[in-house]
């Protein structure tokens, strides 16, 4: 394996390669200049005559992070050399980018006041609507099983409105009103 990174190192330093090696190094540090928010967001594509072209999930993202450009260029240009001159924002390459695995968001989504185990997308797909129904009245029954109850409703209710109201979402709506 060392071997094998050394080879990439090397092709990386010859001129056709170079950019290819400087995307290398923005992919690895995206996470720290941008933040972890930020870069399950958006993702580096490409590099083209010196512009670092991004790919966003959503027009807001590309907005938002093209007002930032200026301060994310400085920090990624901290990672590489020449330095880039331009960074553009883009949804169209978002669905066409190569997926990257995400370890970390099982976990994170373990840390979640609303999360439960049994919650996995349903293996089949159904064909019919009474099927789709029948599915989803299943999955609910399961995931009311294992939640708390309501104190004002006694109806089933996710940790996480237990721990902000101290009841149900439709019970705090009905306090609000």
């Amino acid at each position: 394996m060392e071997a094998l990174g050394r080879l990439i190192q090397t092709l990386e330093q010859q001129p056709r390669w170079r950019t290819q090696g400087q995307l290398r190094r923005i992919l690895a540090g995206w996470s720290a200049a941008v933040g972890e928010n930020v870069a399950r967001q958006s993702e580096p594509v490409r590099l083209s005559r010196g512009i670092l072209y991004v790919a966003v999930t959503n027009p807001t993202w590309a907005q938002t992070l093209t007002m930032e450009r200026l301060r994310i260029l400085n920090k990624i240009n901290l990672q590489i050399s020449p330095p880039r001159k331009e960074i553009r924002f883009s949804t169209g390459d978002w669905w066409q980018r190569p997926r990257r695995s995400l370890p970390a968001e099982g976990a994170r989504l373990q840390g979640h006041p609303c999360y439960w185990p049994g919650g996995s997308a349903p293996a089949d797909i159904s064909t019919t609507p009474e099927a789709a129904f029948a599915g989803w009245a299943e999955r609910h029954r399961q995931l009311a099983e294992h939640q708390p109850r309501c104190p004002d409703c006694a109806c089933p209710c996710p940790t996480g409105e237990l721990e902000r109201w101290h009841r149900c979402s439709i019970c705090a709506a009905k306090a609000m009103e």
